[in-house]
């Protein structure tokens, strides 16, 4: 980002005497329009700078000189490569129109040498705002905007960006030695070939030449100079101490040749660093863009699925939920037939005790019911017996042969009368009369066909 600094010379009025030797000039003007947009197509609003001075950053930076300026920008808008810097910033304000205006202090710095000699040779810089923050559209935002500064530039990015620099010529110590003599004899000088052979040794935006102007005698007024005079001693004094400092310019004219050469061969060899820097810069900007655009991509496809997990956590927590109802509900039946399954254990326990009890008890009725088959056998082989008996005597007292009668254990005795009468008549034979003293006791199950007689 570029910022113009208005054409407003300083006033530097005695600027050898009352600067520091460390500072070899000063830059102060118009430094950003806050109501245009720059040709980088940025917009620095009002609220930007604002916010600037009013942080504490801007204050301690002012307070400590930190905001420290570089030839060029710096790839690095938090660049402290100092070898590098040539101004510092020490004021900044704006006024009502929304112009911003700033003051700086060239330093002496082999950069700060470069721009007073590019200055001087008849370079107009311009200055550029450096620092950083995000862009909205084509605003800067106030809220993330961090300032570090200003920077010599050239090709500003506004219009009005091509300040006057007030370059202060008193910065090696010889010279401000000669600048010191000549103004404390400039005014003893009364011939204006010197004045003007003086005059021509220093910058028409000098103090010293403006005092120079100021004790320009006119040739048609100066008296003739006498040898042995006061006037030829105060001459020869000037010439000689002329041409002392003319073989010091020299010198230092010598030493600004070698300093120009070194400061060019420093631009070149910087111009090439900073080319291929900005070709390493372009090449890893590449490679890290494309990194980025699959890094955004991958994000995006990591978010999808974060947001498909969710859906699926939250499908699997109402299930979680259903299941753990069911569980409490499992549970509670499961405890039901508990119950119910310690109560049937109970119960077995029970039966199984009163099945032994009962085996117990069907193996004594065992041996009664083999006793009672016993008495049943013998009880059957008398009733077979009295069955016989009794059909023979019944037959005999009817005159009919019992032969041809069937007779079981089941035949009654009145069933085996029957038969035997029925075999009476199918004999044609007369029936004996029925014998009317036989008694038929039925008052027993098992044995009802005994007969008594």
């Amino acid at each position: 980002m570029n910022v113009s600094i208005a054409k407003k010379g300083i006033k530097a009025s005695d600027m050898q005497e009352t600067v520091s030797s460390a500072i070899i000039g000063t830059i102060e003007g118009e430094a950003l329009d806050t109501n245009i947009t720059n040709k980088n197509g940025l917009d620095i609003t009002r609220e930007v700078i604002e916010n600037v001075l009013d942080s504490e950053d801007y204050k301690d930076g002012i307070e400590n000189g930190w905001f420290i300026g570089f030839l060029g920008h710096p790839e690095d808008p938090n660049c402290m490569d100092f070898m590098n810097a040539g101004v510092v910033m020490t004021e900044m304000s704006i006024d009502d129109n929304g112009k911003v205006y700033a003051k700086f202090n060239i330093i002496d710095t082999p950069v700060g040498r470069i721009i007073k000699t590019f200055t001087e040779a008849g370079v107009k810089f311009g200055i550029s705002i450096r620092g950083a923050g995000d862009i909205v559209g084509t605003e800067v935002d106030p809220e993330t905007f961090i300032f570090r500064g200003f920077d010599v530039v050239t090709f500003p990015a506004y219009p009005e960006s091509i300040p006057n620099f007030d370059i202060a010529a008193a910065t090696d110590t010889n010279y401000r030695k000669i600048c010191a003599s000549v103004k404390r004899n400039a005014r003893k000088i009364t011939s204006a070939t010197a004045l003007k052979e003086l005059r021509g040794m220093f910058s028409d935006r000098s103090d010293i030449a403006k005092l120079i102007d100021s004790c320009t005698i006119p040739e048609q007024t100066a008296a003739p100079v006498t040898a042995g005079t006061l006037e030829n001693e105060r001459l020869d004094a000037v010439m000689s101490l002329y041409l002392k400092a003319s073989a010091e310019v020299k010198a230092l004219k010598i030493q600004l040749s070698q300093s120009r050469r070194t400061a060019t061969n420093a631009v070149v060899s910087s111009r090439r660093k900073m080319d291929a820097m900005r070709r390493i810069t372009a090449s890893q900007m590449q490679s890290i863009t494309s990194s980025l655009d699959s890094e955004s991509a991958s994000n995006s496809e990591l978010r999808k699925t974060v947001s498909g997990l969710k859906k699926e956590n939250d499908t699997l927590k109402n299930s979680n939920l259903i299941y753990r109802q069911r569980i409490e509900s499992s549970r509670s039946d499961l405890r039901e037939k508990e119950s119910i399954i310690a109560s049937l254990q109970d119960k077995l326990r029970k039966t199984v005790t009163a099945s032994t009890e009962m085996k117990t008890r069907a193996s004594n009725l065992d041996e009664d019911n083999d006793a009672l088959r016993c008495e049943v056998e013998e009880i059957r082989k008398s009733l077979h017996e009295y069955q016989d008996a009794y059909a023979a005597m019944y037959a005999a007292s009817l005159g009919v042969d019992p032969t041809g009668i069937k007779v079981d254990d089941k035949t009654g005795v009145r069933e085996l009368c029957r038969r035997i009468e029925s075999a009476t008549n199918t004999a044609n034979i007369a029936a004996a009369p029925a014998i009317s003293d036989i008694i038929v006791d039925d008052s027993t199950d098992d044995i009802s066909d005994i007969v008594t007689m």
